[in-house]
């Protein structure tokens, strides 16, 4: 297989250890133009949504980096990127 056509949208496909700050930068990155569920954030740079969920996610929000789609804890939630 050609690696030279792949999709390289996957923005992190190693399983090393991030500091809380890039991270950050992945995540925001990933729904930074559209809403998007923990679960597709979590796909497209290689991180389990449970640690998203748990640790990263409600940073982000509390910091005013992230934006949900829905007020309360909607099972449907997605998020978006705050920063312009």
């Amino acid at each position: 297989m050609d690696s030279s056509n792949m999709d390289s949208s996957n923005m992190d496909s190693s399983n090393k250890r991030l500091s809380f700050n890039e991270m950050a930068k992945l995540v925001k990155a990933s729904c930074s133009n559209e809403y998007k569920s923990a679960e597709e954030i979590a796909v497209e740079i290689n991180r389990a949504v449970k640690y998203l969920k748990n640790f990263i996610l409600p940073k982000l929000i509390e910091n005013g980096e992230l934006i949900k789609l829905f007020p309360d804890n909607n099972p449907f939630q997605k998020y978006k990127s705050n920063i312009k």
